[in-house]
């Protein structure tokens, strides 16, 4: 179910209402999907962005804990963080509260030489529940946004395979 809003005009207690209202009519969702956090409209009035983020952030986590159901949304990076490769959660625009609050975050990122192989990069920059700062490469298909595990000795790094990192992120 896909439901759109113009920019800034909807707040978590109206995704909260859309949610209650598709379970009253006998679909459950299995995940949220917010295109963008930092366009949902915040409650409180006068708030800075990284006050306003941070509070959009707050909000959305406890609708997942209310519904027990992930929320999945984006952002983007500052642009001292552009063109990185596994940017960090310092690299976080407009409020380092989004960071302090997410339960996991992740980044995407490409570099030159992926674009032709057609390679998605993923890095895990804070998990409440499992390992932290571990990378992963990944075949995508553009077209269907389809994600397909890679052979991780061909992607590996000075000599270490993505299994060998999981592993040393889990000793960590």
């Amino acid at each position: 179910v896909f439901k759109e809003y113009p920019t800034k005009t909807i707040t978590d207690r109206q995704i909260a209402s859309f949610i209650t209202n598709l379970k009253q009519k006998g679909f459950a969702p299995d995940i949220v999907v917010i295109d963008y956090i930092n366009l949902i409209h915040p409650i409180a009035k006068n708030l800075n962005s990284y006050e306003a983020v941070k509070e959009i952030a707050e909000h959305l986590r406890a609708l997942s804990f209310k519904y027990n159901l992930p929320v999945v949304s984006a952002t983007q990076l500052n642009r001292g963080n552009f063109n990185t490769s596994s940017p960090g959660m310092e690299g976080i625009a407009e409020s380092i509260g989004l960071a302090a609050t997410a339960d996991l975050i992740c980044s995407l990122w490409r570099e030159e030489e992926d674009i032709e192989l057609g390679i998605l990069n993923i890095g895990i920059q804070k998990n409440r529940f499992g390992p932290n700062f571990v990378q992963a490469a990944f075949k995508c298909n553009f077209d269907t946004l389809t994600l397909k595990e890679t052979n991780s000795d061909y992607f590996a790094a000075d000599g270490d395979s993505t299994e060998d990192n999981v592993q040393n992120a889990e000793r960590a």
